[in-house]
């Protein structure tokens, strides 16, 4: 009896001592536990990928957590539960999953951690901007975007446009385009990883007075419309950023202003503000055709902008109404309702990448809008130190 208690208490001690030694990898960041023996297999390091991402706001960026260990061996343990995540600025928040949601326009260096052991800082820029021409001061602003919609700090160019009202920004974020109506001209100027300005470049191609400029989701071609030629061009974008030869189409247009397109780029929206009326065309290899017109409303459209789902499209018009419009399967657009009112001055409307807010130049301000889900607009913030704010952007 002596010699079976003797045996099982060393078997006992036996099993004490493999589980105090451990095997796993996991959770295992190269200490000791329970002040007993280090694991035979310690974590090394952990790597956080991606190393750059760019997005905007109120959008995610999923990150994947990859440990090393000793002998070499690797393992995702983006979802250890010992895994602790941080971002270095309000800009992105990250969430016990690895996934980072874009808050404010900066940037955050994302890291992971587990034990002692760190990984290297992941570096996500939240490059969300909004770019607004002024007409009288004949500048750029490129502004912040807060976590609550506003603007943030505005860095303004010098006066290097005449009268530009119609502003765009390449899909890739490499370029902004400015009507320059006054110029007769596109004005084209390369952007900074954080968005601001850097060189701009007058092109060559005449246009008789641009009013406003769109580019397609391809970043292939530009549209402008000419507000005296009555006329939309299609104009190729180079490598180099500048516009090609343009091509025009004239049929159903009437002192053109505001552009869109719809998110998948196959038909553009066209405000007339000459005859009261509406255009939309069929996009067929760059060009416009199959343009059909709409009957005036009294509403003298100047601004216009597609939601991203395609399912709306919204009209600035100069009788301080925002309009909202039902787009058909047909690209053709239906019934219009009030989505806002009382707002002076409005020229043109452009909508965060998510849909959720419209920005709009008015008066001496820009707004900022939050769009209800039956599409009506919610109470509009403002943003003022502007003088007659005209074109805007929000890529």
């Amino acid at each position: 009896m002596k010699q079976a208690w003797h045996g099982l208490f060393w078997r006992l001690c036996l099993l004490m001592a493999l589980t105090a030694c451990g095997g796993s990898n996991v959770g295992s960041a190269g200490g000791s536990i329970g002040g007993g023996a280090p694991p035979a297999n310690p974590l090394v390091s952990i790597v956080v990928t991606p190393a750059n991402a760019r997005i905007g706001i109120e959008t995610t960026q999923a990150y994947t957590a990859t440990a090393t260990y000793r002998d070499g061996s690797t393992a995702d343990i983006s979802a250890d539960p010992m895994l602790t995540w941080s971002s270095s600025d309000p800009a992105a928040i990250v969430a016990a999953s690895g996934v980072a949601t874009a808050v404010a326009s900066g940037a955050a260096n994302i890291q992971a951690t587990l034990g002692a052991v760190n990984s290297n800082m992941a570096t996500l820029r939240v490059r969300s901007r909004v770019y607004v021409t002024d007409a009288n001061s004949g500048t750029l602003s490129v502004c912040a975007i807060t976590a609550s919609g506003n603007l943030g700090t505005c860095n303004t160019s010098d006066r290097l446009f005449n009268s530009p009202t119609g502003v765009a920004i390449h899909p890739d974020g490499t370029f902004a385009y400015v009507a320059n109506k006054a110029g007769q001209n596109i004005i084209h100027c390369a952007l900074q990883n954080d968005g601001e300005l850097e060189a701009c470049v007058e092109g060559a191609a005449l246009f008789r007075s641009p009013a406003s400029i769109v580019i397609n989701p391809a970043g292939t071609t530009a549209y402008v419309t000419e507000a005296v030629g009555d006329a939309v061009q299609a104009c190729p974008i180079q490598v180099d950023g500048s516009l090609g030869n343009c091509v025009s189409t004239r049929s159903g247009f009437s002192r053109p202003e505001g552009i869109a397109l719809n998110p998948s780029g196959t038909m553009a929206y066209v405000t007339n503000q000459a005859n009261d009326t509406f255009t939309h065309c069929t996009v067929s290899d760059g060009s416009l055709t199959a343009c059909v017109v709409t009957v005036g409303t009294g509403l003298i459209p100047i601004g216009v902008a597609i939601n991203p789902a395609g399912t709306l499209a919204y009209r600035a018009n100069n009788v301080e109404t925002v309009s909202s419009c039902s787009v058909q399967v047909n690209g053709s657009l239906g019934p219009c309702t009030t989505a806002a009112s009382g707002i002076r001055f409005l020229t043109h409307i452009a909508f965060n990448p998510t849909g959720t807010k419209l920005y709009l130049t008015h008066g001496d301000e820009v707004s900022f809008c939050p769009v209800n889900p039956d599409g009506s607009l919610g109470a509009c913030t403002s943003t003022a130190g502007f003088s007659f704010p005209y074109g805007i952007a929000v890529p």
